[in-house]
């Protein structure tokens, strides 16, 4: 006799509890696909795909697919015979998916490595994995690549992972800035950083799960700014620059 089985709200669990129902009803075993079926809290998945250290497992994948040439050219293989047959339709993860919405393509590319010594190498790699998902999982489903290590993310897992995305964005595109030019201006640094606290306390609204760790990247760059208050030559640079009016413009403290 089944009591009750637990799973998460992933949509391939929905799908699994249909076949379950279907295989005992036909034994004539009484079952549910909802009946039976308890739903595990949505904080309790959202945190256990937290703690599974996703982003080494993204790296593990990453350095497992670019292992060889051979590899790398069955990822291309898949990305060109995916785009040929209209495969990634319905499938889109990164929101860079193709421009036309009945046959979504993806670009010829492969996936990146993150270094230590480069900058937003960690958001590039998760960037570039994310948008090459579909493929990436295509390959991974490929019997052919039987020693593929079993890293096939849940719905639930990708959604945390571009919560993490989103958040390493913001830094990444502050970054950009201050590195637009050949000699970054002080005028523009505190500014910036000014921009990145901002757009992490709204993300700390729209993403309140990741509220205590933006927390954490916001007590930094505060700290840093509080430091950095202390020089002089900031304010005049600030004030001797008109280059920090594009980096206000568009926020709600124009007028600060």
């Amino acid at each position: 006799k089944i009591g009750s089985i637990t799973m998460d709200n992933a949509s391939n669990n929905n799908t699994l509890m249909e076949a379950f129902e279907k295989a005992l009803v036909d034994l004539n075993v009484p079952f549910h696909r909802d009946g039976n079926r308890i739903r595990s809290p949505e904080w309790h998945t959202y945190l256990a795909a937290l703690e599974s250290d996703l982003i080494a497992r993204v790296r593990k994948l990453v350095a497992a697919c670019r292992v060889s040439s051979q590899r790398r050219q069955d990822l291309q293989r898949i990305i060109a015979e995916g785009n040929d047959k209209c495969s990634w339709r319905g499938k889109k993860v990164h929101r860079y998916l193709g421009e036309d919405a009945n046959c979504p393509t993806l670009r010829l590319l492969q996936l990146l490595r993150d270094r230590e010594t480069r900058w937003s190498s960690v958001y590039l790699m998760i960037d570039r994995f994310l948008y090459l998902y579909p493929a990436v999982r295509e390959l991974l489903l490929d019997r052919r690549q039987s020693d593929l290590p079993d890293c096939l993310l849940t719905d639930r897992e990708l959604g945390v992972l571009l919560d993490i995305h989103q958040i390493l964005e913001v830094g990444h595109k502050a970054q950009e800035l201050l590195s637009g030019e050949r000699t970054p201006a002080l005028s523009v640094a505190l500014p910036s950083y000014e921009v990145v606290v901002i757009k992490w306390r709204q993300l700390q609204k729209t993403i309140p799960k990741m509220a205590p760790f933006i927390e954490k990247g916001i007590e930094k760059i505060e700290s840093y700014m509080n430091e950095s208050r202390k020089t002089r030559i900031y304010a005049h640079a600030m004030g001797e620059s008109h280059s920090m009016a594009p980096v206000y413009c568009d926020l709600p403290v124009c007028s600060s």
